[in-house]
């Protein structure tokens, strides 16, 4: 996995955009610093590329893991939230995830419920789906504004 190439701030929002469109490279990762540190979406894939992606685009915005207080899981998958074990390694968030998602989150095994990994695997060996970079702007995000 490539070092992180993809950042926007958005309002506040800090984004560290996607290594590539395919897993297993991490999903978005956002992060929501306030005044007792900071919150994150959704933290990335797992294993050591996982866990360096995610520190090298907190270093980015000069945020630092162990002021991490909050973490909302936007569901389980490997993409989004395989590095909590890295996570949880350094600090220990309060985490924030759907309950229909409580099982895969912890017992990995059943991902393949609700993640076809064997999909995943033959599109990557399928000719036109190949990994590739793509470069993240923050037009990718749509932002809609709050209700007054």
């Amino acid at each position: 996995m490539d070092a992180v190439e993809g950042f926007a701030d958005l309002n506040g929002l800090k984004v560290i955009f996607a290594a590539g469109p395919l897993w297993p490279n991490p999903a978005n990762i956002f992060a929501i610093p306030d005044g007792r540190g900071f919150s994150m979406i959704d933290v990335g894939s797992g294993g050591a590329t996982g866990r360096d992606y995610l520190l090298n685009g907190l270093n980015h915005w000069g945020l630092q893991l162990r002021d991490l207080h909050t973490v909302v899981l936007s569901h389980a998958h490997p993409d989004h939230m395989g590095a909590m074990q890295h996570v949880l390694e350094e600090v220990h968030p309060r985490v924030l995830i759907h309950r229909l998602d409580v099982v895969s989150s912890l017992e990995p095994r059943h991902l393949t419920e609700t993640f076809d990994i064997a999909l995943a695997k033959d599109c990557l060996a399928v000719s036109g789906c190949k990994r590739t970079r793509t470069t993240s702007t923050s037009s990718n995000i749509l932002m809609i504004p709050a209700a007054p």
